[in-house]
């Protein structure tokens, strides 16, 4: 029944649901939900259960009761193994279902008007002969949002959380067939019509889906753990498995083997025996000692190991490294103590949504390096598991962050913990983001949260990103932190809180939502959002600043039609950097010592000298020019005469000059009496024709040089209009329609302006600034070593072709305007596994990243 406008006792926070649809669907999936209430105004929902009474007024709320949970609808027409499926789109997975609709007007903003909906895949597989006997399940890294699995027109299962890992075990639904021409049929229904967020968060299959098979006596899906808190003497490895086999228990001998990532040398070998008892799991724990002792991991020298842990036929590679972490007032990494910089991020990018190909997780982590950040935090849900090895491999810290807060969602808390902690990246795991974080009942929340956590990761720290206003000293989980995190907190905060706890280890773990766009707000604010909101973490006894929002533009949180995306980032939704993204690569890369420990491995001359204006008739002129450097003095030379040397002062230099009229400016940067560095923006003439460069993989942004042949890879190329001298001419918006040929195909594209509503993943974009993007990806796979396997058991020819041998044709990108010759250029692409992404990355510790000073505007 309604009880908008009503009172009702007993309600419990939900605060992850942003809009009254979210908060009403999240209550229907939830059995022990029988009320819901949303505060529209304040984005407040709030649910109760069976002993909820509602009686008297309330406004402006919104809500509904029922007497009893209703059982789920399982009669559709799209499960049954008759349905014909054949008009069907074919896609790959990772897929964003939602990514490529029409923008409108009347949906939700924080969405990035994308309307939400349920959509369903359906997938034809057949199984090979000797997979019956094993334990089979599909493993999945993430689906959004409620999903609901039928495997031959039975319901297999259900997963309510968009952001954990869960398998379906198929060899134990008796409807399952093996062997050729024994066709099998699993149909997903996945219900993205509401969010558990404020930003944009896409739907279905939008990680890796694996299938796999294993013997009846196997390690449980995440029970293989290698804790990385060592001082390179000794490894410390758990195991938990399972035995499934019918009518006996079993003795497997386990056995790990520790390998040097780099040389394949083996460092160290023990075995244990595990008694597994019938149909139940049984665990272990025992020690590797290296010999040599293992070098320790670091920002400076992110050195990997590998240990493959195997029984009985099942075997599980782990990543992994040797490094101390102890967060005392600041975090010793190694007892060496940390200055921590770094970003926040949400998981979506023009021409993919929250579909994140490993390249394109690669090309972020280089980037946030490039700025000097060596910090990353999950912004506000765990993130897929290529990314966590991909910051292991070049260098980064990480705060792993849950969604849902709540206690009917610990046990999403528990799966974060579990299927992460392999990763020797992450710092510390997070309970909960801002208001989230508060509960009206009671604490039990809190104090089950860390138990989740401690329960399979009892050494790292456990803390939350907490409102200033309201957090540390309200109804949030305080009292079961390590740490605690503030959110656009000032120093007055952190001095109180200090003052009161003074043994508690502090972060700003958000701040700073200085908005910029690439053509427009360029300057640096009169008080410097950038300076005076870090400088909390700058405090003696704060860890430092970790949360800046954001290191790139995300869809969704746009504030107004017709902006689609947001423009906090230092980056553009496209990948290209903006004005403010060399403040930071000034003060956190070009003036910290390079010895530091905390500075990142980025190679080069990082000396910043920039002019942030951008001239010509397309842009108001502005009343002064804007620059940073990282040297003492800067110089500033204006259509050939020079507006005076001048100190720079906390990096940023300033003249009240005019850029109306002006046809160049160049800053020239100085230090102990010589010129160190020069940059010089010009006024672009006519546009005469376009260029076309391979942005990622390309040496400039450390990822790589070749596109590799899995099916899976990215390409990111960047189209620029130019006037006769090769400027960027900025001020021109034009349509480019694009084409390919070879054995790949362009998937979207991207400009990073906010208010373009053309289709992500369509062939033709409007430039912004001169600029536009678009993405190309290998149509074969002739790499993956079970791909003649893959390919018997899909009986659907899909967008991906499995090869024996790789095509000799090359791909050739192909760009087309109205009034300009096309522009065409080779990706080179390879078999080599060398040239995979996740290989690229360790391979790729130190960065030059020139593409920040390549790309002109």
């Amino acid at each position: 029944k309604d009880v908008g406008g009503m009172w009702c006792s007993n309600m419990e926070l939900n605060p992850n649901r942003n809009t009254a649809q979210d908060c009403h669907i999240a209550c229907c999936y939830n059995p022990e939900c029988m009320v819901w209430q949303q505060d529209a105004p304040n984005n407040t929902c709030v649910h109760g259960g069976k002993n909820t009474v509602c009686s008297g007024k309330r406004s402006p709320w919104t809500g509904g009761q029922r007497t009893a949970s209703t059982p789920f609808q399982r009669d559709y027409t799209f499960k049954e193994v008759a349905y014909d499926a054949s008009a069907w789109p074919v896609v790959s997975a990772p897929h964003d279902f939602i990514i490529n609709q029409t923008f409108v007007n009347s949906t939700d903003n924080h969405h990035g008007y994308l309307p939400r909906n349920v959509s369903w895949y359906r997938k034809e597989f057949t199984l090979p002969e000797d997979f019956q006997g094993q334990t089979v399940y599909i493993f999945f890294d993430g689906v959004f949002h409620f999903t609901e699995i039928y495997v031959n027109g039975e319901h297999a299962m259900d997963h309510r959380c968009g952001y954990t890992q869960f398998t379906l075990r198929l060899d134990n639904i008796t409807s399952v067939q093996y062997g050729p021409g024994a066709k099998n049929v699993i149909s997903m229904r996945v219900d993205a019509s509401y969010g558990s967020g404020h930003w944009y968060e896409g739907g279905g299959l939008y990680r890796q889906v694996r299938l796999v098979s294993v013997p009846q006596s196997h390690f449980v899906h995440g029970g293989v753990f290698v804790n990385p808190q060592s001082d390179g003497t000794y490894l410390k490895v758990s195991v938990e498995a399972e035995n499934l086999q019918e009518g006996k228990s079993a003795q497997e001998e386990v056995t790990a083997v520790l390998y040097d990532d780099a040389t394949g040398s083996v460092l160290a070998k023990n075995t244990t025996l595990l008694s597994l008892p019938l149909s139940g799991t049984a665990t272990a724990t025992f020690m590797l000692l290296p010999s040599p002792a293992m070098q320790l991991w670091s920002v400076r020298n992110p050195k990997t190991y590998r240990v493959l842990v195997s029984m009985a036929g099942d075997a599980v590679n782990v990543t992994t490294a040797a490094r101390t972490v102890d967060w005392k007032q600041k975090l010793y990494l190694n007892n060496e103590e940390m200055q921590l910089r770094g970003f926040s991020h949400h998981n979506s990018f023009a021409g993919v949504g929250v579909a994140m190909p490993t390249r394109l997780a690669l090309f972020r982590a280089q980037s946030q390096k490039a700025l000097g950040g060596n910090f990353w935090r999950m912004s506000h849900n765990p993130y897929n598991n290529d990314l966590y090895e991909v910051l292991t491999h070049v260098g980064l810290m990480s705060w792993d962050e849950n969604r849902d807060y709540g206690y009917e969602y610990k046990n999403e808390m528990a799966d974060m913990v579990k299927y992460h902690r392999n990763h020797p990246t992450i710092m510390v795991w997070s309970f909960c983001n801002e208001f989230e974080c508060n509960k009206w009942l009671s604490n039990d929340t809190h104090v089950a949260f860390r138990k989740a956590a401690k329960l399979y990761d009892p050494e790292r720290a456990v803390a939350a990103n907490m409102d200033s206003g309201s957090g540390p000293i309200a109804q949030g989980p305080t009292l079961s932190l390590d740490m605690v995190g503030f959110s656009h907190a000032g120093n007055n905060s952190f001095i109180s809180y200090h003052q009161a706890n003074p043994s508690t280890p502090l972060i700003l773990s958000e701040c700073c939502s200085c908005t910029t766009d690439r053509e427009h707000n360029r300057g640096l604010s009169p008080d410097s959002c950038q300076d005076s909101q870090n400088s909390p973490g700058l405090l003696p006894y704060v860890s430092g600043s970790i949360g800046v929002w954001t290191l790139m533009d995300y869809f969704g949180e746009s504030q107004h039609w017709p902006a689609v995306s947001c423009t906090f980032g230092q980056f553009d939704v496209a990948g290209f950097p903006k004005a403010y993204a060399w403040w930071y690569r000034n003060n956190w890369l070009a003036m910290v010592n390079q010895s530091s420990p905390s500075r990142p491995l980025v190679s080069g001359d990082t000396t910043v000298v920039r002019i942030l204006n951008l001239l010509g008739d397309a842009y108001s002129p502005t009343t002064s020019f804007d620059c940073v450097a990282s040297t003492s003095h800067a110089e500033l030379i204006v259509d050939g005469a020079s507006k005076g040397k001048i100190q720079v002062t906390d990096g940023t230099a300033t003249w009240q000059v005019s850029t109306g009229g002006v046809k160049n400016a160049t800053l020239l940067g100085w230090e102990n009496g010589s010129v160190v560095g020069k940059h010089t923006v010009l006024m672009a003439g006519s546009v005469t024709e376009m260029e076309l460069v391979i942005d990622v993989p390309s040496k400039a942004t450390g990822t790589g040089e070749k596109l590799y042949l899995d099916g899976l890879d990215l390409a990111m190329v960047r189209v620029q209009l130019v006037d006769g001298s090769g400027r960027v001419a900025v001020g021109d918006a034009r349509n480019v329609t694009f084409s390919v040929t070879g054995p790949a195909k362009v998937t979207g594209v991207g400009s990073g302006q906010t208010t373009n509503q053309q289709h992500n993943q369509g062939k033709t974009i409007l430039t912004y600034g001169g600029l536009a993007r678009v993405f190309v990806q290998p149509t074969v796979d002739c790499t993956s070593p079970e791909r003649e396997m893959a390919a018997s058991i899909d009986s659907l020819s899909g967008p991906v072709t499995y090869a024996a041998t790789c095509p000799t044709e090359p791909i050739v990108l192909t760009a087309h305007c109205d009034g300009l010759s096309p522009a065409s250029l080779t990706i080179p692409s390879s078999a080599d596994f060398k040239d995979s992404p996740m290989e690229v990355a360790k391979a790729s510790p130190d960065v030059d990243y020139s593409y920040i000073t390549d790309i002109q505007a």
